[in-house]
């Protein structure tokens, strides 16, 4: 072997461990998805439990507020991100439709059936909860 084919062998291979650190960074920034589904999880929970629970009048206004508030945060928040996870647009596109099912069903059921029943408010807040919780876990997945 001449030097020539010993020093292309040697940046070849510097080459590909600066791929791997790159490729793993970029994973690594892309966790700021986890976290906003995160809170976007438990701000839908609070939402769920206190539109059934509040009186209507100033209770639609509160968590109207709130909810807008954090709505409004996340999105200042996401649009600060400069890396997103492969396929990002297909997986949150999927949370967003699974939350907005669950809090359909939630709200819906929940007004005409079992108003004023925190157990069943609860259990939509769990139900709004989870796909957030499972996006967060496929980004957890795919930034590891």
């Amino acid at each position: 072997m001449n030097s020539s084919s010993i020093s292309a062998t040697a940046s070849a291979d510097d080459d590909l461990r600066r791929a791997a650190e790159l490729s793993g960074r970029g994973r690594r920034a892309t966790r700021w998805y986890a976290n906003y589904l995160l809170v976007f999880a438990l701000g839908s929970f609070a939402l769920s439990v206190l539109t059934g629970t509040l009186p209507t009048g100033p209770g639609v206004l509160v968590t109207t507020l709130l909810w807008m508030g954090l709505i409004v945060a996340l999105s200042v928040y996401a649009a600060r991100q400069r890396a997103a996870i492969r396929n990002f647009g297909r997986l949150h596109g999927a949370v967003m439709a699974g939350w907005t099912l669950a809090w359909c069903a939630t709200v819906v059921l929940g007004q005409q059936f079992f108003a004023g029943r925190l157990w069943w408010w609860v259990l939509g807040g769990i139900a709004v909860a989870l796909p957030p919780l499972v996006g967060a876990r496929v980004t957890r997945r795919r930034a590891d």
